[in-house]
């Protein structure tokens, strides 16, 4: 059995634990790993603090035409927290370096 054992190790090392399969296998994990973090998150982030201020630009235009009041202050409201949530105008500014 330990002659059995002895081949199928011999076995391993030789053919299934390959160096350059290793390092291939690796290097690519790696180049995986750094495509997944070279990816930009701030368009998508100047894209949303962009869609909420013009909702709210909306909701101001809306109030101060009269319309529903309460309910367009509470919408507007709800916009204003978000901006903040998101580091909209009072932290930053779409396309503008952080």
């Amino acid at each position: 059995m330990e002659d059995a054992d002895a081949v199928v190790i011999e076995a391993l090392l030789d053919d299934v634990l390959d160096l350059d399969i290793v390092a291939t296998v690796v290097d690519g994990a790696l180049d995986l790993i750094s495509t997944e973090s070279e990816v930009d998150p701030l368009p998508a982030l100047d894209a949303e603090i962009q869609r909420v201020e013009q909702e709210r630009d909306r909701l101001v235009a809306a109030v101060l035409s009269g319309a529903a009041v309460e309910a367009l202050v509470g919408a507007l409201r709800q916009r204003e927290a978000t901006l903040k949530t998101l580091g909209g105008p009072a932290g930053r500014t779409p396309h503008s370096e952080a």
